[in-house]
């Protein structure tokens, strides 16, 4: 067995490094998806923040409006295609609130926030659950969806 080990060691200690390497590479790609959940995480908690503050007035959406105007490109990076849709939804409903210049009564105030929730929900729902890498799908330059 000592005769075997001494004739190949050239051999196993190959084998060990690429074993070693190979454990390097599933590391970096662990911590590299870590950060991406860390980056949503991140990205929700700071939308929690300005969500919190909607009271279904104008100058609230505005604020929102915002938020993701500054975070559109972060936003555009981390999610697919189909997952960029929720915050295009959120940002055409808040475009519809600043076009309403009817008088804000509470019904009102209340269904706006309620349904803004919802649309908040899904955003938070797909940063949350995305388990993917950065997608270059959404950085073609084509037209926002702005009814």
């Amino acid at each position: 067995m000592l005769v075997f080990l001494q004739q190949n060691a050239s051999w196993i200690c190959a084998f060990g490094m690429l074993v070693f390497a190979a454990v390097q590479v599933c590391l970096m790609f662990a911590q590299g998806r870590q950060q991406l959940r860390l980056k949503r995480l991140e990205l929700i908690q700071q939308l929690d923040e300005v969500a919190f503050e909607f009271d279904g007035s104008r100058e609230a959406s505005l604020k929102v409006q915002e938020w993701l105007g500054k975070h559109q490109s972060v936003c555009a990076l981390l999610l697919k295609k189909k997952d960029s849709k929720t915050i295009v939804a959120l940002f055409n409903y808040l475009m519809e609130i600043r076009r309403d210049n009817a008088i804000v009564t509470t019904k009102i105030a209340i269904e706006r926030v309620h349904k803004f929730n919802s649309l908040v929900y899904d955003v938070t729902r797909c940063l949350g659950t995305a388990g993917y890498g950065f997608k270059k799908e959404n950085m073609r330059k084509e037209k926002l969806e702005i009814k």
